[in-house]
């Protein structure tokens, strides 16, 4: 997935000698942080969605041996999409404000038009289609985790600077 602010956030100098960045830009780094990582945390769910449906529908076809037609998947869209994430999300989800450019790794791999037409498609491109969105959704995923990991650097830093203030 490329997009200027993801690749920035990844980019080695943007951890780099942190002890001697100012405060004030420690933050604004923190807050581009994690504005990136709610586009990617969105991307991310938006992908497993796209697989949770194309799984139904596989699983349906193995069940009933036909597909699921387009009202029939719509009536169950919340059971399917429930079932991608046992015990549910596990909190609130922060409201995000798609950035398209995010979203341009799913959507090549899967448009959301593909999903629409699953009951017309075969199970390979079925298949094809479950193997595209897992590759996307893992390298999301790894995205996300990297954020993670320089969120929480930078809130160490940020937590020393206040520690050093407060022991004057």
């Amino acid at each position: 997935m490329a997009h200027p602010d993801l690749d920035r956030c990844l980019g080695p100098e943007f951890v780099a000698d942190l002890e001697s960045v100012s405060l004030e830009v420690l933050r604004q780094r923190r807050s581009l942080l994690l504005d990136v990582e709610g586009q990617i945390s969105y991307c991310r769910r938006v992908a497993q969605s796209r697989l949770d449906l194309v799984s139904a529908e596989l699983s349906e076809r193995r069940r009933r041996g036909r597909g699921t037609d387009l009202a029939e998947m719509v009536r169950r869209l919340p059971e399917i999409l429930a079932m991608g994430e046992p015990g549910g999300l596990g909190g609130e989800i922060p409201p995000v404000d798609p950035d398209p450019a995010y979203l341009a790794e799913v959507d090549a791999a899967v448009p959301p038009a593909r999903i629409v037409a699953m009951g017309d498609l075969n199970r390979e491109e079925l298949t094809d289609m479950a193997v595209k969105l897992q590759n996307v959704e893992v390298k999301v995923s790894v995205q996300r985790s990297l954020l993670h990991e320089r969120i929480d650097r930078l809130n160490r830093e940020i937590g020393c600077r206040y520690e050093k203030v407060a022991a004057g």
